[in-house]
């Protein structure tokens, strides 16, 4: 698989209105296999996706007017 085919991927998903319209529940997701990865990922790709992970919170932050879930740190 390649980066322009992924591309081409997401893009269909989208045309199809198959894209989910809940992002919290996408953050959800992306946060729970993250989670159960993060050793088998390296530096780089755990920046890559909380990065991801960042702007589908903003997102959904700006969507639903910040009802946020508190921070665990």
């Amino acid at each position: 698989m390649t980066p322009a085919k992924v591309l081409a991927q997401f893009e269909r998903h989208y045309l199809q209105e198959k894209a989910p319209s809940d992002l919290e529940h996408v953050c959800a997701g992306l946060a729970q296999w993250l989670a159960s990865a993060w050793d088998l990922l390296d530096e780089e790709e755990r920046t890559r996706l909380i990065e991801i992970g960042a702007w589908l919170w903003r997102e959904s932050f700006s969507r639903t007017a910040g009802s946020g879930t508190g921070d665990p740190w």
